[in-house]
């Protein structure tokens, strides 16, 4: 599956003065290419918010290979794969 995302590793950083906290990801010469700010809720919410968006590609990187290793050794868990597979075409829609 070829995935249209911007490519981590994606980073988090802040507080900022706000609260908030940036999430940023940067090509292999060091510059960035995506940007979001996350400022909308407490301190804490905001750098648990950042931290889950910043692992995004690598979680979903890893729940690809999961469901591949699991489709490959026999059926998996109903209900496992319902909710895996869910969970990436959430985060693929259209690719």
């Amino acid at each position: 599956m070829k995935l249209s995302h911007t490519p981590g590793p994606w980073d988090w950083h802040g507080p900022y003065m706000t609260g908030g906290y940036k999430v940023s990801a940067l090509d292999k010469d060091g510059h960035q290419t995506m940007q979001a700010f996350v400022d909308r809720a407490d301190r804490a919410t905001n750098e648990a918010n950042a931290r889950l968006i910043a692992a995004a590609p690598d979680l979903l990187a890893a729940l690809l290979r999961c469901v591949a290793v699991l489709e490959q050794t026999g059926p998996m868990p109903s209900a496992i794969c319902t909710e895996a597979r869910a969970a990436i075409a959430k985060a693929t829609e259209g690719e």
